[in-house]
């Protein structure tokens, strides 16, 4: 009768056997470097009549060219342009919207410039309307100017009527805004 230990030591050494082949076959064959001043292949070729190369210094490399940072696409919205998510006929209601808006928004303007009167900056304030055509939170974004008047634009903007945005289900709306105006 063949104990039970015997019966498992083939399988196993068939297992390591098997494992050490695999890894055995993928790393490359160590080649021993060479010691410290001790000459090449190569440079023996060197040394046996072949042309030793001018000591020319090395040439610097060529600058890389100037202009790398990317170009904005044709479609990219220009500044002061609203920009949508999905246009279907929403723009024009957004333009609307931001017509209403912009009297809120330039008293917040005009109360800045109280407080620093070379007052200028920009923010885009975006909105997202639900699937069931609610308003959602305003938020600012890109913010150059003051944080009152940043905070004092993105309230107007939400609190302003937006009476058709169960037409714009779903989409977001960017409010481009700059002061002083271009």
């Amino acid at each position: 009768m063949v104990s039970r230990a015997r019966r498992l030591v083939a399988p196993t050494l068939l297992a390591v056997a098997v494992a050490l082949s695999a890894c055995a076959a993928s790393t490359p064959p160590v080649t021993p470097e060479p010691p410290a001043g001790a000459p090449t292949g190569d440079a023996t070729k060197a040394q046996a009549g072949a042309q030793v190369p001018s000591a020319e210094p090395p040439k610097a490399p060529e600058a890389p060219p100037q202009d790398t940072a990317p170009k904005p696409s044709a479609d990219a919205p220009k500044p002061g342009q609203i920009t949508m998510d999905d246009d279907d006929g929403c723009t024009k209601i957004a333009a609307a919207f931001e017509q209403k808006a912009r009297p809120k928004i330039k008293e917040c303007y005009r109360e800045g410039k109280k407080a620093n009167a070379a007052l200028e900056g920009s923010v885009r304030i975006t909105l997202q309307v639900d699937g069931f055509g609610k308003l959602g939170q305003a938020k600012a974004q890109e913010a150059t100017l003051p944080d009152a008047v940043v905070k004092c634009m993105v309230k107007a903007v939400h609190d302003t009527p937006f009476d058709d945005a169960s037409k714009c289900k779903r989409k977001g709306i960017t409010l481009p805004i700059q002061f002083p105006s271009k």
